[in-house]
């Protein structure tokens, strides 16, 4: 029979006192006043304990789970071998290596529930190597005693490339809150070589510099001599170094340069 509305489970501790009450020869209504339930529930829990010998929370009744403790290993060790791999995948994989078959709703449910996985778009960001990981950590940790006036001083540089033949297909992974940008739950993202424009532009603290636009048949050092060192950036140079003084210009590793 459903619960009423708004019923709830007592505690086995409550149910212990209503107990140890009734045997003391306190009255049931006393009971139910003092533990603040209903006369209803008193009786409840006092033929509970004369047919059981308990006070405590029986087992539940209802199917058992259909996955086990050594398939929710498997499907943990199948989901982090491959963050990007399909729902269908995964349930097949899980069928292939249990005894028991799981529908992928099943599995969608584990993932979410016992192992905190959910299905996002994988950011895409520029693939890093580990020695470019370590040379930027070196940077930082060299420049971060720096205060505002510092980097005040600063000239920041840099090319952007629009490219043609792009794959802008969302890619889906399996991450969990947090993982946003964790390199198993990433897009990484390749120059392709297939640029049909480069502009160059650079920037400084409140201050904007040209733009320059970078043919495809003029990208040797001495054309960025040229078109970028000799002209654009030397102007804002010159004018940041009479505002601010002393001006550093930070460059990336590009052949160009």
């Amino acid at each position: 029979m459903p619960k009423q509305l708004g019923s709830h489970n007592t505690s086995s501790t409550l149910r212990a006192f209503m107990v140890e009450q009734a045997e003391a020869g306190t009255t049931l209504p006393e009971i139910a006043r003092f533990a603040n339930v209903t006369l209803r529930t008193v009786q409840r829990v006092l033929k509970n304990h004369k047919e059981h010998g308990s006070t405590e929370d029986h087992p539940r009744s209802g199917r058992p789970s259909k996955v086990d403790d050594r398939t929710l290993r498997h499907l943990k060790i199948i989901v982090e071998a491959d963050r990007r791999q399909t729902l269908s995948d995964i349930t097949n994989l899980v069928n292939n290596m249990g005894t028991t078959h799981v529908s992928e709703t099943t599995v969608w449910r584990i993932l979410n529930s016992s192992l905190g996985l959910n299905a996002r778009i994988a950011v895409k960001k520029p693939f890093l190597k580990h020695s470019h990981m370590r040379a930027r950590l070196m940077w930082a940790r060299a420049h971060r005693g720096w205060g505002s006036e510092d980097w005040q001083c600063i000239i920041w540089t840099d090319e952007a490339s629009v490219e043609i033949g792009k794959d802008s297909r969302a890619i889906w992974v399996w991450r969990r809150p947090g993982e946003r940008y964790a390199d198993r739950c990433l897009a990484p993202t390749f120059k392709s070589g297939r640029q049909s424009l480069m502009i160059w532009g650079c920037m400084a603290y409140g201050r904007l510099g040209a733009l320059v636009r970078i043919p495809k048949d003029q990208r040797t050092g001495s054309d960025y001599v040229r078109l970028v060192l000799g002209g654009p950036l030397w102007d804002f140079y010159s004018e940041l170094y009479e505002a601010r003084g002393m001006v550093a210009v930070m460059e990336d590793g590009a052949p160009i340069h």
